[in-house]
């Protein structure tokens, strides 16, 4: 009688992004594009050095991320994208 086997699969919306300059970050995201962006919203004012943790997208780069969003008019509470890094939000940030 044959062994059953089972395979599991991560679904690609959990999986870390690539870390090409290009890609969408949002929340549980790694990478040296999280850097980059954790960078930028520090240079802007909206992060403050040693209350995130390096090269991960955390709580506390999400509220700054929303809170940039917001301030430059890109989306807001409640808006489809809030604390999502897409194109829009890296336009205005210069990544």
């Amino acid at each position: 009688m044959p062994v059953a086997t089972h395979t599991t699969t991560t679904p690609a919306s959990i999986q870390n992004q690539p870390s090409s300059s290009s890609a969408s970050l949002s929340f549980g995201d790694t990478g040296t594009s999280v850097s980059t962006l954790q960078n930028d919203l520090v240079s802007q004012g909206y992060l403050t050095n040693g209350i995130f943790t390096n090269g991960t997208f955390d709580a506390t780069t999400l509220r700054a991320v929303q809170a940039f969003q917001c301030a430059e008019g890109i989306v807001c509470v409640g808006d489809y994208g809030y604390g999502f890094v897409g194109p829009k939000t890296r336009a205005a940030l210069g990544m």
